[in-house]
């Protein structure tokens, strides 16, 4: 029986990295390029299509050796349909990601959000071992929350249970990449801070 790998692919708002692992091994390929979203969201596919195909080359893999290739997804998404519902910081709406990425690999796509997967991670292997029910929260070029209950995700009421980045915060605050204003990632992720530091130190320059 051949060994069976996954391909994951973390679809971040600064970079797509991919990785191909299994339980046994760990991770024996990485593979990242810059996320391009200014070109459209067919594009945007396309370069995770030849990332995915480039990890798997890397690795020196049989295409029988790979089981599935697992999305984690910046945004709300069913894990079902495969359509990512509204990942701001990739300027997706309502697309079909899961049917349009297996129209180019080879392989079955599976899709969750990142921050839930995160949390599994936690919940698995990390410091939540112990833990029946908890909030992993992740900052980077967002802010999300992972929800676990009774040691599953819980992804709520259209799939955007953990959002918390999208909290309003601040009244007429700072615009989102969700559109709206004051929202907890447009004041606290690591983009957000990397910019207001930015703003300080030209404000210095000009004094």
């Amino acid at each position: 029986m051949q060994e069976k790998y996954i391909v994951s692919v973390d679809m971040g708002g600064t970079k797509i990295l991919a990785s191909v692992l299994n339980s046994k091994r760990g991770i024996i390929a990485r593979q990242k390029k810059p996320t391009n979203i200014t070109s459209g969201t067919k594009i945007y596919v396309k370069d995770i299509a030849e990332i995915i195909r480039k990890v798997v080359a890397a690795s020196k893999l049989k295409k029988e050796n790979i089981a599935a290739v697992c999305l984690g997804v910046p945004g709300s998404v069913n894990p079902v349909t495969g359509i990512i519902g509204h990942a701001p910081n990739l300027g997706i709406r309502n697309y079909k990601m899961k049917s349009e990425l297996e129209k180019l690999i080879p392989y079955p796509v599976l899709l969750e959000n990142d921050v839930n997967l995160g949390a599994l991670g936690v919940k698995s292997y990390g410091v939540g071992k112990k833990s029946v029910n908890m909030l992993a929260v992740f900052v980077g070029t967002g802010i999300g929350g992972g929800i676990i209950i009774n040691g599953k995700i819980y992804r709520g009421f259209n799939f955007v249970a953990g959002e918390i980045g999208h909290m309003l915060v601040q009244k007429n605050g700072p615009k989102c990449g969700c559109g709206k204003k004051g929202c907890f990632e447009a004041l606290a992720s690591r983009t957000a801070i990397v910019n207001n530091i930015i703003y300080d130190v030209k404000k210095l320059k000009k004094k």
